[in-house]
């Protein structure tokens, strides 16, 4: 997984943070991901996968309709607080 920084000189790399720097962070809300809050009170999200280009690949060659493929995760109860 590639993230995105500022590079540093010419060597393209991204710049390193340090650990009070990466604790500050704060994720942002893809507008993608749906949540739906469940019975039990937990909280699923889906969010779209990347395609994969080899699994794409034999999907055609077999002849399989394609579609957007949807990855779910589920939080538990101190993920959803």
């Amino acid at each position: 997984m590639k993230r995105r920084a500022q590079t540093t000189g010419s060597d393209d790399k991204p710049e390193k943070l340090s650990r009070a720097e990466a604790l500050a962070c704060v994720p942002l809300r893809s507008p993608l991901a749906r949540e739906t809050r469940l019975e039990s009170g937990l909280v699923r999200i889906a969010y779209p996968a990347p395609e994969r280009p080899f699994t794409a690949r034999i999907a055609r060659w077999l002849g399989v309709p394609q579609g957007p493929v949807e990855n779910r995760t589920e939080l538990d109860y101190l993920g959803t607080e």
